[in-house]
């Protein structure tokens, strides 16, 4: 999902942790809904060694037209490791885990990825080749 569709998707979700939980969780779950994706930025310039520009990142993400792809924010192992971290620390961080949580839904539901695509240990058996991970194709899907 793009970056506008997380926000999008995530203000009516936010809204409703406010109502249950106050502002701030609320805001706490609305960064963590949008900004779990700051592992891109990493993958784009460390592990595809590209250079650095905001709009040649977005096209090359949206276009499919980076190679590798490690992000470790997005797999459910790293999340729940997260979880389990934060409950630890007297339920600090929790709406945040829980919007990343959202996002990580959203992603799996919406994106084109193959079978087990939000799985680390997957990816890295599959060398993090984005085709190996991901429906480049609108027929392949």
């Amino acid at each position: 999902m793009q970056l506008k569709e997380h926000i999008v998707f995530s203000i009516p979700a936010a809204a409703a942790a406010v109502y249950m939980a106050g502002f701030r969780n609320g805001l706490l779950f609305m960064t963590g809904a949008v900004l779990w994706d700051v592992d891109h930025i990493f993958d784009y310039i460390f592990i595809n060694k590209k250079k650095w520009n905001f709009s040649r990142f977005q096209r090359d993400y949206y276009e499919h037209s980076v190679e590798k792809t490690l992000l470790v924010l997005h797999s459910w192992e790293i999340l729940l490791l997260l979880f389990l971290a934060s409950s630890l620390f007297l339920n600090k961080g929790l709406f945040f885990m829980a919007g990343a949580l959202y996002h990580l839904v959203l992603d799996s539901l919406f994106n084109p990825c193959r079978p087990y695509a939000y799985f680390l240990l997957h990816r890295l058996r599959k060398g993090l080749k984005f085709s190996e991970l991901y429906y480049t194709r609108e027929k392949d899907r």
